[in-house]
């Protein structure tokens, strides 16, 4: 993600699960449904992960 249009970070979510339909005849990637666990998310800095799972973030 950007910060503050100066930098960038990478954050990761560990709680996250989905699957994709792809038909290989046309090649077309059908719906991607994800379902992304928002407390799970990593950013190796543990003052970020606090402030990521407070409840006014």
């Amino acid at each position: 993600m950007g910060h503050v249009g100066y930098s960038s970070v990478l954050d990761r979510f560990s709680d996250v699960s989905g699957h994709f339909m792809f038909d290989p005849e046309t090649q077309e990637l059908g719906d991607v449904p994800m379902i992304v666990g928002l407390a799970s998310i990593e950013a190796d800095n543990d003052a970020r992960d606090i402030m990521f799972r407070a409840v006014i973030f």
